[in-house]
């Protein structure tokens, strides 16, 4: 888990300060919208190649020319500046950090293999990642912040209208990525069977429900794991145990396919849908037929399961729970419950 977290979290950062001059030094950032180069002054691009300025008193020049405003604007201003200032602060820490993350990785990993002892690199390195998550995330909270002073700004100050460039959808999209890292993170941490940490970053921001693909959710990769103490933690944190991913199946249809039947009973008891249909997974039955998994296809048809539900699949072939069956003992009991192996016969 360490591994793919460190490059997650340092990729993060790279991402986030994609567009920064560290040609200018460690007290210099640029960005899309604004440019940082001292604690003086900064720079608000338009969307044409026209600039202004803004300083800590809120004062606005725009191509070198003062702009009267009166106070309340001066006030806006003077709010702009400090958040486009923190910012700055904000994504200097999170290089840094990233750096020095990634560095102390390396040294971690070389020196746990070497002693024998690799658990200790999750536990030191961890700490370490979880200070950039935390930094990348700040950015993303004082973008927004930035954001609202500059739809006041334009609502208040005309001139200023042509440097309101930072959109709703990009705030978003910053925060929506720190999500993705924390959801595959959260996955790793299912593969892992690490309960604590699971619970530490659904309760940190992370998306329960967000899909990784290949992996499907984090209840869906825990249920096709058979973990039910996972399972439990993640119903109990408020996992959907219905929610499908195409070519991953649903929780119910992972637990079933790989015979878990205690995880299918807990998943049935929680109110998964024992019929529900998922493109290119077929069924919870189909697939527990499938795997010749006499116990979860004995329970399923006993909760509700349809014997003869079936789907089509494979170019228009049709697939039944019977006809799907690699198990001499499942087929009669399915047969014995009315199953037919056509969709007519």
């Amino acid at each position: 888990m360490t591994i793919l977290r460190i490059a997650t979290a340092t990729l993060l950062s790279i991402a986030l300060l994609a567009g920064c001059d560290s040609d200018r030094g460690p007290s210099s950032a640029s960005f899309q919208h604004f440019e940082v180069n001292n604690d003086a002054l900064v720079t608000v691009h338009s969307r044409t190649s026209s600039e202004a300025t803004v300083n800590a008193a809120g004062d606005l020049t725009i191509d070198g020319k003062p702009v009267a405003t009166t106070a309340t604007q001066r006030q806006l201003l003077q709010r702009y500046f400090t958040q486009v200032q923190g910012i700055r602060g904000d994504a200097i820490a999170v290089g840094k950090q990233g750096v020095a993350l990634a560095g102390k990785a390396i040294n971690e990993v070389v020196g746990g293999l070497m002693a024998g002892d690799p658990d200790r690199i999750n536990k030191r390195v961890e700490v370490e990642a979880s200070k950039v998550e935390s930094k990348a995330e700040q950015i993303c909270i004082r973008l927004g912040a930035i954001r609202d002073v500059q739809e006041a700004l334009a609502t208040e100050l005309a001139a200023f209208r042509p440097y309101a460039t930072i959109r709703a959808d990009q705030v978003d999209e910053c925060g929506n990525n720190q999500r993705t890292v924390r959801s595959a993170t959260l996955i790793e941490a299912v593969d892992e069977r690490q309960i604590a940490e699971v619970r530490r970053l659904v309760e940190g921001g992370a998306d329960i429900d967000a899909a990784v693909r290949g992996d499907g959710t984090a209840l869906i990769r825990a249920a096709a794991h058979g973990d039910l103490a996972v399972v439990d933690e993640l119903i109990r944190l408020g996992a959907d145990f219905n929610k499908a991913t195409r070519g991953d199946g649903n929780p119910l249809i992972a637990a079933a396919k790989h015979g878990h039947a205690d995880v299918v009973a807990r998943l049935v008891t929680a109110g998964a849908g024992v019929n529900a249909v998922v493109a290119g997974d077929e069924t919870p039955l189909i697939n527990a037929a499938r795997g010749g998994h006499l116990a979860v296809v004995t329970y399923l048809v006993e909760h509700g399961a349809d014997v003869n539900q079936g789907v089509f699949a494979d170019y228009g072939r049709w697939r039944s729970p019977l006809n799907q069956a690699t198990d001499a003992g499942v087929r009669k009991y399915l047969q014995g419950k009315g199953a037919r192996a056509g969709r007519d016969a």
